[in-house]
């Protein structure tokens, strides 16, 4: 086990210098990273078979203080491994296209590798000081990598820089609960540690590494860097990294610390529910109103974030389980949009949704896998995204909060409603005169896809397998028990939607389909051009963006104010900044003054 455990990590972090070494040599970089990533998962896999184990690296003393670099392999720590090898390789073969001929590949190839390797020992770390220091690697790279944006390198930079400076504020608050926890209980081992939340010390800490897991899933209010980042960061990386790799380490900390590090106290756990709750609704009420299709799937990814959340703090099996559950579903409909929108901006060259539209016959599969995504984040039956979603509900049930339930389920009517216009907006409708379609879609560009959205069918068709094979061993629970009680018939549910399908397809045909009636357009007589008379789905839900109450939170919204880093500058500038200009007034004698103050201060620290 310790020689897999090690070439998990160096093969990445080695291939990683190679691309750093080898710049300008074409296709080797790509192959290199493709080689490696499908290393990484062939290790995984080998770890997930290989069943619980506890490997100690290093062992050393700093300061007095006993330290040890321990892997150890849970159920779940090996779960998330698994996945993180499967979605290193589909980000890798997507970025083959999706990246050639783009400059900096050597950076972006590397960081890419480095980030699998650091996500790899922060799942596997029982240090918690370790933890601390791969997790912030995490974020350094995904800094790096957001700055590889090549269209609009301005919004990449703003991007990344709140990226940074949002999870490096709760990393530091991470930091200082690792701290506390040491001076507390002498000890920085997770497997040997179990907190009470009863006092104010207990409550505290929780929340101190709570905030670093839900700033780094993207849960609100620490959610700002998402849609930060989807402005200027490369398409690629959103499905890599924001839509997947963040999501699994956020929601594996969040079920870590809530099981295992914590014993939660039913009043945190209401805590939790709220903030996944408001997560879900809010989040998604800013999606309905976004014109361009990569910051709406951003917003999209923060509010599939909160059923994470609202199922860990149900504090039953079964929502706990359904959370995990709908982190790898959004894991894998969530980088399959993105894919799609990386698509769609490489071959029309925009993804503002106003200047798209008619693609489906130009990228027909495209087309069917993000109508797929797009059922399938929406909780339509009976893909894998109902199938968690329903395990959310029936937790919410248990935890007796009908509130959270209804919240929950707006949130999904919400989502519809969005990818609605999603796919009018893009597929449907005229195509715009500006949009030439004579460059052809890659292969590698398809393969991603194909995957993505045979797992979002199969995972909901077939969902008691991953919960037996996955979801329930991770925590520890009887998966006979849970899904006797707890699933829903998904093949019967399947064969009626079939029928009700084909039925519905066959109506249509021999109706209006054979035989469809094409008319031109007039207006007072003369025939319009297609440009004026196409008509985008960006105005679907204006209604609601101009409503009395939602006007001001919209404009709000757009302009940071809801933001935790808005605040934080406001203060500043209204209290420091502000405060310093009327010190110096430009008077010899009032800086005199405070010369003479601070020379007496001085003095007094330096006597006493």
């Amino acid at each position: 086990m310790e020689t897999q455990l090690i070439h998990l990590v160096l093969v990445p972090i080695l291939a990683g210098l190679l691309c750093l070494i080898l710049p300008k040599i074409k296709f080797v970089k790509e192959f290199i990273a493709g080689v490696a990533a499908i290393w990484v998962l062939y290790m995984s896999v080998m770890i997930f078979k290989g069943g619980d184990f506890a490997v100690r690296l290093a062992d050393f003393i700093i300061s007095g203080m006993p330290l040890s670099l321990d892997l150890v392999g849970t159920p779940l720590s090996r779960m998330i491994i698994l996945f993180i090898g499967i979605f290193g390789v589909l980000g890798t073969i997507y970025s083959w296209k999706f990246r050639a001929g783009e400059k900096g590949n050597h950076l972006y190839y590397a960081m890419m590798l480095f980030t699998l390797a650091v996500s790899d020992l922060a799942v596997l770390s029982d240090n918690l000081l370790f933890f601390v220091i791969f997790w912030e690697l995490s974020t350094l790279f995904l800094y790096g990598l957001i700055n590889c944006g090549h269209l609009n390198k301005k919004a990449a930079a703003a991007g990344s820089f709140r990226t940074f400076a949002i999870l490096g504020f709760s990393e530091a608050a991470l930091l200082l609960g690792v701290v506390i926890v040491w001076f507390q209980f002498g000890s920085l081992n997770i497997s040997a540690l179990s907190i009470p939340t009863v006092g104010s010390m207990g409550i505290v800490l929780y929340l101190l590494f709570f905030v670093a897991a839900i700033a780094k899933g993207g849960a609100m209010p620490l959610h700002a860097w998402v849609p930060a980042s989807a402005e200027g960061a490369p398409t690629s990386i959103m499905g890599f990294l924001p839509a997947s790799l963040d999501k699994l380490l956020g929601v594996y900390f969040l079920v870590k610390i809530s099981l295992d590090l914590f014993i939660v106290n039913p009043g945190l756990q209401l805590m939790i529910m709220i903030v996944g709750a408001v997560t879900i609704i809010a989040a998604v009420m800013m999606a309905l109103v976004q014109h361009d299709l990569k910051k709406l799937l951003a917003y999209h990814a923060v509010s599939q974030v909160g059923y994470m959340v609202l199922g860990v703090g149900t504090g039953s099996i079964i929502g706990i389980i359904g959370a995990l559950f709908h982190m790898l579903n959004n894991a894998i409909y969530k980088a399959g949009l993105f894919y799609g929108a990386g698509i769609i901006e490489k071959r029309a060259g925009t993804t503002d949704l106003e200047k798209l539209g008619g693609l489906a016959k130009f990228m027909p599969l495209n087309f069917v896998a993000m109508m797929v995504f797009a059922l399938a984040i929406s909780g339509v039956p009976p893909l894998n995204g109902f199938a968690s979603k329903w395990m959310i509900y029936q937790g919410c049930v248990e935890a007796g909060r009908p509130i959270m339930l209804i919240a929950a389920m707006v949130g999904s009517a919400l989502t519809l409603a969005s990818f609605i216009k999603v796919m009018y907006s893009v597929f449907f409708g005229r195509k715009p005169d500006a949009i030439d379609f004579e460059k052809k879609s890659s292969f590698s560009f398809g393969i991603p896809q194909v995957i993505l959205a045979i797992a979002c069918i199969a995972l909901g068709v077939f969902s008691a397998w991953p919960v037996r094979a996955f979801f329930a061993p991770a925590i520890g629970a009887d998966p006979n028990t849970l899904i006797n009680g707890a699933s829903w018939n998904s093949g019967l549910a399947t064969g009626m939607i079939i029928i009700g399908l084909l039925l519905g397809i066959i109506i249509y045909l021999f109706g209006k389909g054979f035989k469809p009636r094409v008319a031109p357009t007039f207006y007072g007589g003369e025939q319009l051009p297609v440009e004026d008379i196409r008509v985008p789905g960006t105005g679907f839900y204006e209604t609601i963006q101009k409503l009395p109450v939602l006007r001001t939170i919209y404009r709000d919204s757009e302009e940071g104010v809801w933001e935790p880093d808005f605040f934080v500058a406001t203060i500043f500038n209204g209290i420091i900044v502000r405060g310093l200009k009327r010190m110096h007034t430009g008077v010899l004698s009032t800086y005199l003054s405070w010369c003479v103050i601070g020379l007496v201060a001085l003095m007094f620290v330096l006597i006493v």
